[in-house]
């Protein structure tokens, strides 16, 4: 699903030509959402979201020429908003799905609002787990005393060695962690961190410039060792 920033893309499939345009006029007060597409027929509709990307749609349960629910198990993997037809009994049989909301017809301009804030709440629940899991990720935890310590990657400037112990370094806060050098550098992702001298390690998502001779960090600049050039080079594409 696309961030809370972007435009998020609708499908809507309905049959009633009428109720169709009541929906894109509905739609249009919304400019978070993009109809990127509508269909009267629910094959058409299956074939675009094989096709395309997409993150709500808006579907009906019955159609002449195919079941809704057909389109609905197609769709399980985005974000279905529902609106059916006047059997609000139809609802019990939407519940297995990923489905948001249930909109009954006629749809009333007040309640299709709430089927929208409960779209946007529900991608705000699921931006936040996903942030929630990332940081989680990010997470590592390291010995310091009689303890293991979590510390979050993505908050470490560089680490520098001190013989059996290293001194991992943020912005504000120094942690002193009884691991060799190379031990932790062989913990570390290396896609984000890299070796540049035998005594430090960089984060790369914290260098602000480098040469042959040193790299820029956030908080202080660091040697850069003489073996350690050409893969700096090659990472960070710099030039000779």
């Amino acid at each position: 699903m696309n961030a809370e920033n972007d435009i998020l893309k609708v499908v809507l499939v309905e049959d009633d030509k009428a109720l169709q345009l009541e929906i894109q006029k509905l739609m249009s007060h919304y400019p978070e959402f993009e109809l990127v597409g509508f269909f009267s027929s629910t094959k058409e509709g299956v074939k675009f979201l094989n096709e395309s990307h997409v993150d709500f749609v808006l579907l009906s349960i019955r159609f002449p020429d195919f079941d809704g629910y057909q389109l609905l198990y197609t769709a399980n993997k985005t974000h279905p908003m529902f609106y059916s037809a006047s059997n609000i009994m139809r609802v019990t049989s939407i519940l297995d799905y990923s489905v948001i909301d249930f909109v009954r017809k006629p749809i009333k301009a007040s309640r299709f609002e709430k089927a929208i804030n409960r779209a946007l709440e529900k991608l705000k629940s699921e931006n936040d787990d996903q942030r929630q899991d990332e940081e989680c990720t990010q997470i590592m935890h390291f010995p310091i005393g009689k303890c293991m310590i979590p510390i979050n990657l993505n908050h470490i400037c560089f680490i520098e060695s001190l013989g059996n112990y290293v001194k991992i370094c943020g912005e504000k806060k120094v942690a002193i962690v009884s691991l060799s050098t190379q031990k932790v550098m062989d913990m570390l992702p290396s896609s984000q961190f890299m070796r540049v001298h035998r005594s430090f390690i960089v984060n790369e998502n914290r260098v602000i410039s480098c040469d042959n001779k040193e790299v820029t960090l956030c908080t202080r600049t660091v040697p850069v060792g003489i073996s350690y050039r050409q893969s700096i080079r090659e990472k960070l594409e710099i030039g000779e």
